[in-house]
């Protein structure tokens, strides 16, 4: 990172990580004792399966919009989204190769 001294860097890299762990943490030193409490409501009971849904669409959504660089070749036309799959190299087989076989691994 040119133009940052060490120390500015220092200070991005742990306010990142402040950002990106606290969140979780927070959830769960304050949210998980009040949500063993509530669990059995019964209006949170009823409303569980559509909370699960809802964030099962959230996920999916952020993953189609991550996957859309990935894909496609994209054409700079002003617009991110912006492409012709008419030409011969419009969708990256070997990437999206790449991306299935890590998803299997995974599982």
């Amino acid at each position: 990172m040119h133009g940052f001294s060490v120390a500015e860097q220092m200070f991005g890299s742990f306010s990142s990580a402040r950002d990106i762990f606290l969140p979780g943490a927070l959830l769960i030193f304050f949210v998980f004792p009040v949500w063993r409490q509530i669990k059995h409501h019964p209006v949170v009971v009823k409303a569980l399966p559509g909370v699960i849904a809802a964030t099962c669409g959230l996920v999916i959504a952020a993953a189609y919009l991550m996957f859309l660089p990935v894909g496609l070749n994209w054409i700079e036309e002003g617009k991110f989204h912006y492409t012709t799959l008419l030409s011969a190299d419009a969708i990256n087989y070997f990437e999206i190769l790449i991306i299935a076989n890590v998803e299997v691994l995974l599982y």
